[in-house]
């Protein structure tokens, strides 16, 4: 019997919830948790793991709907063979992308285990979480000594006071790190345009997702006129959604999600598809745990240059792995044949709800 011909169960769903080690602040939100979806499926001896944490600017997707479409899910796949999970799970992937990740990334995992055969270090982007400016000067220090060299502001909020926040980190970096400047849908086009008018480039790196992800038109007209390069993010949701991009040209940089992507296979297709129109490519969840992280640092390793936006698993107060891997000089560090193992008491711990689908039980 070949890979794809093994049945698929047991299946094991987790709703988690994680408190973090410090809130998180978005333009739209703060978190002080990530209720994280986890999925564990079994063909066979072998065994894979996958994730999400829904977040409303990605995905029209809710918890209670992720929750809902992943037992759905799984009882439409227990007991079918691995390949044709794989082709009913796609079906509904663009749809519920973040419903569609942890089931199929399991899958994905299970018939080939994301095992480095070399050492891995990716280089990771250190995140500026204080917009206090008695904290901001030590963080950034603290950041920089760590061996970050790509960080990442938050804006969005207030145009002046944004202007003034990343002058006053352009000054504590110094030329010593990249900046990555993020609006998360923040601001209106006029809002865009005077910001985009009054930051000084030097050292920015990218300015990502001024507007909701459907102002196509005022992403091309902010192009048109930008001195700071620009990026999407949660413009692209599917694989037409990146089309759009190229034919607008709108933005020389996209970021993707494996989340948002729905699966690994699709995600290295987005990813091929972007190198080939040109655009620079920045890959990485940072609302996202182990497991999901680990899964985009290993595709990040062979294909990526840029730094990783793969720091979720950094925020939550404690990992989810007995044998987490660690962040050293500013790069996540996988050792050659490296491979996770969860800490399922750990789990249960953090669960707020669970499904159990044996695979007798539902064989055909």
């Amino acid at each position: 019997m070949s890979a794809a011909e093994r049945p698929v169960g047991p299946v094991e769903l987790y709703r988690l919830r994680l408190p973090l080690r410090t809130p998180y602040r978005l333009s739209f939100a703060t978190l002080d948790d990530f209720e994280l979806f986890l999925a564990r499926v079994w063909l066979g001896g072998d065994s894979g793991v996958g994730e999400s944490v829904p977040l409303a600017v990605y995905s029209t997707e809710t918890a209670e709907d992720v929750w809902s479409a992943l037992r759905e899910s799984v009882r439409a796949i227990a007991g079918r063979p691995a390949g044709e999970a794989l082709a009913t799970l796609e079906r509904s992937r663009e749809r519920r992308p973040f419903a569609t990740a942890p089931l199929m990334t399991a899958l994905e995992t299970a018939l080939a285990p994301p095992v480095p055969s070399e050492d891995l270090a990716v280089p990771l982007l250190g995140t500026v979480l204080s917009h206090d400016e008695d904290r901001s000067p030590e963080e950034i220090e603290a950041l920089l000594g760590a061996g970050y060299r790509t960080l990442k502001v938050k804006v969005g909020f207030d145009v002046a006071a944004d202007v003034r926040w990343v002058a006053r980190v352009q000054e504590l970096v110094d030329g010593r790190a990249r900046i990555r400047v993020d609006a998360n849908q923040g601001y209106s086009f006029e809002a865009a345009r005077e910001f985009v008018g009054c930051v000084e480039p030097e050292g920015i790196e990218v300015f990502e997702q001024p507007f909701d992800p459907g102002e196509w038109d005022a992403m091309a007209r902010l192009a048109a006129l930008s001195p700071l390069p620009l990026m999407l993010d949660e413009s692209i949701a599917t694989a037409a959604d990146l089309e759009r991009l190229i034919e607008l040209g709108c933005a020389g940089t996209v970021k993707f999600k494996l989340a948002k992507a729905g699966g690994l296979a699709a995600l290295e297709r987005l990813i091929a598809r972007a190198r080939d129109a040109g655009l620079q490519v920045v890959l990485g969840n940072g609302v996202a745990g182990d497991v999901g992280n680990l899964h985009e640092l290993v595709v990040a390793a062979r294909a990526i240059a840029t730094a990783g936006e793969m720091n979720g698993f950094l925020k939550p107060s404690r990992r989810l792995l007995t044998n987490p891997y660690e962040v050293v000089d500013g790069s996540a560090r996988l050792p050659r044949g490296y491979a996770a193992e969860l800490d399922w008491e750990r789990v249960e711990a953090h669960a707020v709800d669970r499904l159990d689908v044996a695979l007798a039980a539902t064989a055909s």
